[in-house]
């Protein structure tokens, strides 16, 4: 098994205090995050190259679906971005 979602959660949360984020800002950042690995983990997928554009929207629409409120979708996907673009500068996802 390759690189675990879980742990490059941890590591994508790292960087963004490394980068001197607010406790605010990381503390939201993490809960994002970690609803992210809960949807993933109903489906099994667990390593960040295992996750597609498909499964990144399906996560959005079931955000709208239990009532989150349209700002904090969209907080959640600016942490999904910036998170994947870590991965991506990492080389864990594509």
């Amino acid at each position: 098994m390759g690189n675990s979602l879980g742990g490059a959660v941890t590591l994508g949360v790292a960087a963004t205090a490394a980068r001197g984020a607010s406790p605010h800002t990381l503390r939201a950042y993490g809960q994002d995050l970690e609803a992210l690995l809960v949807f993933l983990e109903e489906r099994e997928i667990d390593e960040p190259a295992a996750v597609s554009a498909r499964e990144l929207r399906s996560f959005l629409a079931a955000q709208d679906e239990r009532g989150l409120a349209r700002s904090s979708i969209q907080r959640r996907l600016s942490a999904v971005r910036s998170f994947f673009t870590h991965l991506i500068k990492q080389d864990l996802a594509s």
